[in-house]
């Protein structure tokens, strides 16, 4: 001990501190990255679709308008084992975190699930950074999905062709819609699959003739969702991305009526209605119908609860203004999907959307 204490006070401490940062970055820069198989080598290059080296045949859209988004496979890290906070702790970080940028706030706008007994609540702002959580609620294996560019959430059974999928972010666009991957053991044997049809479009599951069973889901405020369920769940924040969530890189995109940040084929024209119009889909058995917000703030006539008629029941409805939220309320939970207009028309061209 006293060999040391001889040493560090010969400028010793100085050889150590340098030993702790080389470490330190060797650790960050080097053995983290090694461990995530992301070693100086990212899939795709963020222009060309053969550098994502995914199976491609068959195709079952145009294959020319899949492309790359400008960054590479697996840039939007999935939540593969999603971790949660109760509302307690939720309001202990919003105290915490005042100057830094809450945690999440009353207004916040959250994906709601509910299957089994079960509630949880992801937030939107965090989702917009990920595009997807493999989660587990109530039993049932499920993706919660969420596309900034679309403004599109889905929620989806991850059980397909008898197997249980786990997805992530392909690094590819179809449409302006980010198209997921299932992972597998080799890249041949992955599948490209559309967020908003629900289905594989390219691949082995492409060929098997794929699709996702769509859920039901709500898009509310926090503030609301905890009050239909108080014992709701929270989606935790990756760690890491407090800064990112605290940024909404959409707000601007959303209020700018008619630039799109991906080409869409079809593109809808109809003045009618803006292209950038958030629309909830519903699906019928094999049908869809699919009501523009605008339209369903006309229905509701200055109401909070309303309903209307639809394949010949009456649906219940639920307006919130603050945040401005529309969500089905009362018994009948079909499946569902948000998305904004353009985006819902160029992947369901053929779809009647009421308006």
């Amino acid at each position: 001990m006293g060999k040391f204490w001889s040493f560090t006070k010969n400028g010793g401490w100085v050889v150590l501190l340098a030993i702790f940062f080389f470490f330190a970055a060797l650790t960050q820069f080097v053995l983290i990255p090694l461990l995530n198989g992301h070693l100086y080598h990212f899939v795709g290059n963020g222009k060309t679709v053969s550098s994502y080296q995914f199976n491609l045949t068959p195709c079952l859209v145009p294959k020319k308008q899949i492309i790359a988004s400008g960054q590479y496979k697996g840039a939007l890290e999935a939540f593969d084992h999603p971790r949660y906070i109760t509302p307690r702790r939720v309001t202990q970080l919003n105290k915490k975190e005042v100057e830094s940028g809450r945690f999440l706030l009353p207004l916040d706008t959250v994906i709601g699930v509910k299957i089994g007994g079960q509630s949880r609540a992801y937030p939107v702002r965090i989702m917009g950074w990920h595009d997807v959580a493999n989660a587990t609620v109530g039993g049932q294996p499920i993706a919660v999905t969420f596309d900034g560019w679309c403004n599109s959430a889905a929620v989806y059974s991850r059980v397909s062709g008898g197997k249980t999928l786990v997805f992530g972010y392909s690094g590819l666009e179809y449409n302006s819609n980010a198209l997921l991957y299932d992972r597998q053991p080799k890249p041949a044997q992955e599948s490209l699959w559309s967020q908003i049809q629900g289905r594989a479009i390219t691949g082995p599951a492409a060929g098997a003739r794929r699709k996702l069973k769509l859920l039901f889901c709500q898009i509310v405020s926090y503030g609301r969702w905890l009050k239909m369920h108080p014992h709701t769940l929270v989606l935790r924040r990756m760690p890491g991305m407090r800064a990112a969530y605290r940024k909404a890189p959409f707000d601007a995109y959303y209020f700018n009526p008619s630039t799109l940040h991906y080409p869409v084929q079809p593109q809808w024209n109809n003045p009618a209605l803006p292209m950038k119009t958030n629309v909830l889909a519903i699906r019928l058995g094999t049908a869809w119908r699919v009501l523009p917000f605008p339209w369903l703030i006309k229905q509701a006539a200055g109401r909070k609860f309303f309903s209307i008629p639809i394949a010949g029941r009456s649906v219940g409805f639920r307006l919130g203004r603050k945040p401005l939220t529309l969500a089905l309320h009362g018994a009948f939970r079909p499946p569902v999907m948000y998305s904004l207009l353009f985006a819902w028309y160029a992947q369901h061209p053929t779809v009647k959307i009421t308006y």
